[in-house]
């Protein structure tokens, strides 16, 4: 998938869509107080707000929006909304959306509508993509099959040989984290090899969970387990000397997220699906929970449409050597 880069200009938002300068005014409002704790509130809740709106929509999940740092009279505030337990689904149904005019929103590549698009659930859509496209003209290297990916390493190429090489189950991790991240320096973060890596990780961080099955306390609750085991991860020796060099800690969570995200979907259609680019990418997995992803995992022998999928897939041919 190509990534477009949108560079808006202000006056297209002054004169396209005649909701946004009342948006613009509205937000304003909200955030013109004089207390400082009132003002940092309502903005947290305005750029929640925002974003939640995107997400309502498919294009993105709440937790992956980036950090925003404000100043408020010397003081700054950072509005995070990455924190799961914060993020829970709301328990009130979410305002309708506005019927609006979109006629001028055809300058900018958008829907005149997104009823009809919104009907269907978000995994539904994204299953009906693999079951549409056609196939037939696809070839895989012999270096993956359709249970497994040999070597990463010689996937990825330069991006697997330039990653620290650090050796048992906590090293293993940091190594696809590392290719992860110089896979994104090179613009690559929505390749095959993006694909691959990310399965590879969370192949690594099962096996990290199930060697620390035993410490590992009970709990009802999956996020909350998911954060027990993450901080077991960051307190390990290996890893805080290791992962020196990588991006932000709510970033590995998210990388790791991701990765489980992939390794489900291997576990459904077997490794041949992360070739099934563009419709297996980051952008698109992102927009997938990983609740429904476990729960289409236990009813796999009985879901037609994962059957329909695996059949298509057999006909990606394998490159002779």
């Amino acid at each position: 998938m190509n990534r477009q880069q949108l560079h808006p200009a202000f006056a297209d938002l002054l004169n396209s869509d005649p909701h946004l300068p009342e948006m613009i005014g509205y937000i304003r409002q909200l955030v013109s107080g004089t207390d400082g704790r009132v003002v940092s509130r309502n903005a947290a809740l305005a750029y929640l707000g925002i974003i939640t709106a995107f997400a309502d929509r498919g294009l993105l999940e709440v937790g992956w929006a980036p950090r925003l740092l404000i100043d408020i009279e010397g003081k700054e505030f950072e509005i995070v909304l990455d924190d799961e337990e914060q993020l829970e689904e709301p328990a009130v149904v979410l305002p309708p959306r506005l019927e609006m005019d979109l006629t001028m929103a055809g300058s900018f590549g958008l829907p005149g509508s997104s009823r009809d698009h919104s009907k269907q659930s978000k995994l539904r859509r994204f299953l009906e993509s693999l079951a549409d496209r056609d196939y037939s003209g696809l070839s895989v290297p012999p270096l993956v099959n359709r249970s497994s990916v040999v070597s990463v390493g010689q996937l990825e190429g330069e991006a697997a040989a330039s990653a620290q090489v650090e050796e048992g189950i906590v090293g293993n991790i940091v190594n696809h984290l590392l290719t992860l991240e110089s896979l994104d320096k090179r613009w690559a973060s929505l390749t095959v090899a993006t694909n691959i890596a990310y399965w590879r990780l969370g192949e690594a961080y099962n096996a990290f969970v199930e060697s620390k099955r035993g410490s590992i306390p009970s709990s009802r609750n999956a996020r909350t387990e998911q954060k027990v085991i993450f901080e077991l991860l960051c307190s390990e020796p290996a890893f805080q000397e290791a992962s020196k060099g990588l991006k932000a800690r709510w970033s590995l969570q998210k990388r790791l997220q991701r990765a489980r995200k992939f390794t489900l979907l291997v576990g459904l259609f077997g490794a041949v699906v992360l070739h099934a680019e563009p419709e297996v990418s980051v952008s698109r997995i992102d927009a997938l929970k990983l609740t429904d992803l476990y729960l289409l995992a236990q009813e796999k022998s009985s879901c037609a449409m994962i059957q329909v999928v695996v059949r298509k897939l057999a006909s990606i041919s394998i490159m002779e050597v």
